[in-house]
Order: structure tokens, then sequence, then C-alpha cells
């Protein structure tokens, strides 16, 4: 090749290496929409796939059960409203359910113990328990007097009387035939206390006046008598004790000793001091200063017991005769009325009580 051809295709090699700098690739004069082509077609398939998945999730979500709005103020969901019942029952928990249902039995309900509590505060409360936990119900009836003895040692006043007082001791005996009827013994005796006995109005006449009062003092009581006890009950003592107590009623029969002052009307039988000696001096009336008399009694008491075999009595009775009166040779009846209030001890023999027959 000659010189000046080299030179010639020189030349024309210059312009394509002129955007060229040095270390730079030699530019490649290869079709560039071919490139293109084959690069947006991946992104094509890509977007093909975006949107089949889209559509899938579209059709999901239709066929899904719509979900509740949400609050812009909150991200919890917007529920449906419930009546207050639901959420009241909703709402309850276990513990809820057993305080709804449990049975509280009134007073049973225990206090907390603090552990700071001192041990003083700890046994009061403790004790508190106890008493609390102690339910009262309608109690049996813990005695019987079905065939079983009653022994009343007791004290008697008789007061209604304007002019005298009589105090005496004695006792009743009764035996049950059930637990409504029962016999009953009555002795009481009434000592003679002389002035003791006299009340202020009696005294004044005495001291003040010369007229004075006709004073018989009764001696002695004896009766038979029937009690009936119709109503019975219970009732409440403090706060752990329940006792038993029943009404009775009853009237009798018996005998009566009495015994004129012959001392305030200053008669001559005062000078005798027995009463064989009194009964010999006829002229003077002195055979009457002593008598004894048909009495008859009616009335009724309360009687509570505490146990099995012990209680207290209070009886109220009201015990007639009519007595000879004997003044300067002329003899009187006259009727004499004794009200007497008793207070005594109710004590049962056997002290267990029997067996109700079936």
């Amino acid at each position: 090749m000659t010189r000046t051809t080299l030179l010639a295709f020189l030349l024309l090699l210059a312009p394509a290496y002129a955007y060229a700098g040095p270390g730079d690739a030699t530019p490649d004069f290869g079709d560039d929409d071919d490139e293109e082509e084959e690069e947006e077609a991946p992104e094509s398939e890509a977007d093909e796939e975006a949107e089949e998945e889209d559509a899938e999730a579209e059709e999901e979500d239709a066929e899904a059960p719509a979900e509740p709005e949400r609050d812009d103020d909150s991200d919890r969901l917007d529920l449906p409203e419930l009546s207050p019942d639901t959420e009241e029952a909703e709402e309850e928990s276990e513990e809820d359910l057993d305080d709804r249902y449990r049975v509280v039995v009134p007073g049973s309900e225990e206090p907390d113990v603090a552990e700071e509590d001192t041990e003083e505060k700890k046994a009061e409360i403790l004790d508190e328990r106890k008493r609390r936990g102690l339910v009262k119900v309608i109690q049996k009836k813990f005695f019987l007097k079905y065939r079983r003895v009653e022994v009343v040692p007791q004290v008697g006043y008789v007061g209604n009387d304007h002019f005298i007082r009589r105090i005496g001791v004695g006792a009743t005996i009764g035996y049950h035939i059930n637990e409504v009827l029962s016999l009953e013994v009555l002795m009481m005796y009434l000592p003679d206390l002389k002035e003791t006995d006299y009340k202020p109005l009696t005294k004044q006449f005495r001291d003040n006046s010369e007229v004075v009062p006709d004073i018989s003092r009764i001696t002695f009581l004896g009766a038979l008598n029937f009690q009936l006890s119709p109503i019975y009950g219970k009732v409440e003592l403090g706060t752990l004790r329940i006792i038993n107590y029943d009404l009775y009623f009853g009237a009798g029969i018996g005998l009566g000793a009495t015994k004129d002052d012959t001392f305030i009307i200053r008669s001559p039988c005062d000078q005798y001091q027995t009463r064989a000696e009194r009964k010999q001096d006829v002229a003077n009336g002195c055979q009457y200063v002593d008598q004894t008399h048909f009495v008859t009694n009616a009335g009724g008491g309360l009687r509570v017991v505490f146990n099995d075999w012990i209680g207290i009595r209070l009886d109220v009775r009201q015990f007639t005769h009519i007595e000879q009166v004997y003044r300067e040779g002329d003899i009187g009846l006259e009727m004499k009325q004794n009200l007497m209030i008793s207070l005594g001890a109710s004590l049962f023999f056997p002290p267990k009580a029997r067996a109700l027959p079936l």
C-alpha cells in the first residue's frame, strides 16, 4: 500500500475517535432500538404479574366480609353497639360471677386481718369472726316438763292491805303430767314481825288517835292447785343465748291460818302467850284470835328456763277466805283477800328431760 493511500484511510477514521477520551472504550455502534426493547420487556412482565396479584386481592376482598371502620382518634375497632345487659355480661369476669351468685349469710362476712395490726387487734378480729360465724336459727325447745317434778323455793310478799304488810317464805312442789297440765302443792309460812308489819297509816292511827284498825295477820297458807301452761316461747338474751319461757295460769283450794293483832287494840287476850290459853278465855272472845280458814286461790305467772333443769318463776296469786270477827260480844263475818307476789328458783327433777311418747 502506498503511503498516500494509508494517509487517506486514517483521515476517514479520525472523526469516529474524536469523542473518545484516553482510555475510553470504543463506542458501540450497534442498534439501540433492539436494546431498549430488550430492557422494556422484563418491566412489562413484572407489571402484568403485579396487576394480576392486585386483581386477585380485590376479588378476595370482595368475597370477605367488610371490616368495620376504624375510629380516627384511636386504633380500636368500632364494634357494634351492645345493650347494657350484654355489655355487663361480657365485662363480668369469673370473680364477678362468683360474687353475683354467692349466698352471704347476714353477719357472716369476715373482716380482713392486716399485717400491721397488733396482736390485740388481731385477737379482737378473730373473736368477731367467730361471733359472726354463728348463724342463729329457730332453736328447738331444749327442756321438757313431761313427767318431771318441779321444786320452787320462793319468797312471797303480801302488800294489798292498807294497814299491814306480810312477808313469807315457802315452796311449791309440782308434778307435770304433760307439757300443758300439772298439779302442785303450795306451802307458805308468814311469821309475825310485830311492828315491822305495820304500815305508816297504822302507826299514825295508833299514836295520834283513839281509833285503831282491826288487824288480822295471815300466818300460813297451804293449797293444792292445778296449773295450765298454754303459752310457750323463746327470747334472745344478749347475743349468744336463747332462753325458753312459758306463761301459766292456775287455781286451787286449801287452808289458811290467821291471827288477830291483840296488841294494837289493847285486848285482854294479849296477855296469853299460847293458843291453848286464848281458847280458854271465852268471856273475852279470845277463842277467835286464832282461826283456820278454807282458802281459794287463783292466779298465774311466768316461768323462764335457762337450761335443761334450772330457771326462775314469778307468780302472782290472790288468796281469799272468810273469817269471823269478834268485837264486844258481837260476831261478824268478813272477807279477806291477800294478793301475794312471789319469786323463786325453778328446779326440775330428774335433771334430764324425759322423751315424749310418740
